[in-house]
């Protein structure tokens, strides 16, 4: 393998949970008697957590936004895993990593409850060594969680690579001084940043293996 270790978003970079999301959100709206928003609309506010999903679906509501988040988390928590799968050749990538026991990470912004759950869910977890949320590091584009990740995994920056569909993917990695794959089929956009490397589908994946 080019990298000794592989540290992935998960919403939009592993598995495609866009409409799960958004049928959580106005599930939450609902909940509020508000209208539901489209779909479209939704995914551009996802990206930086639920907290944030939450306060853009949310906004000029007013409504508590802590009471709001409460309300959707419960929705996603029991609409969790209707549509989301993992995009097309991910998981083919990750058994590759698992068979030859090179480390995958997964780091990301969607809180660690509800990472879990849906990695179990999907029977999943077993292709990861660390899997965190933001509760025990942060939340990118902070880069300290994945500068923890590499020390736990005993690798230098330039032998790990980030994968990710958000720029708060690629300043995470920007500021660890690791390499960047920016995944066009995400949710998320790259706002002026300069990833090391695009791909346009999980199969492209194999390039860095």
């Amino acid at each position: 393998m080019k990298y000794k270790a592989y540290i992935f978003d998960l919403d939009g970079t592993l598995v495609d949970s866009g409409p799960d999301l958004a049928n959580a959100t106005n599930l939450m709206r609902e909940h509020y008697g508000l209208e539901k928003l489209p779909i479209p609309q939704i995914f551009t506010y996802i990206g930086n957590g639920a907290q944030k999903l939450v306060e853009r679906a949310m906004k000029d509501s007013g409504f508590d936004i802590d009471e709001a988040l409460k309300v959707f988390l419960k929705c996603y928590e029991e609409n969790i895993l209707i549509q989301t799968k993992f995009f097309p050749g991910v998981e083919d990538f990750l058994k590759k990593l698992k068979k030859e026991k090179v480390p995958a990470v997964v780091l990301t912004n969607k809180p660690q409850a509800m990472t879990d759950k849906l990695l179990e869910e999907m029977n999943a977890t077993q292709y990861f060594k660390l899997i965190y949320g933001p509760e025990a590091y942060g939340k990118k584009p902070d880069s300290a969680g994945l500068i923890e990740c590499m020390k736990q995994l005993g690798v230098e920056a330039h032998e790990t690579l980030m994968v990710g569909d958000h720029t708060t993917d690629l300043n995470a990695a920007t500021g660890a001084g690791t390499p960047s794959v920016f995944c066009t089929f995400g949710l998320g956009n790259m706002e002026g940043c300069n990833p090391d490397f695009i791909i346009e589908s999980g199969e492209e994946l194999f390039k860095f293996a």
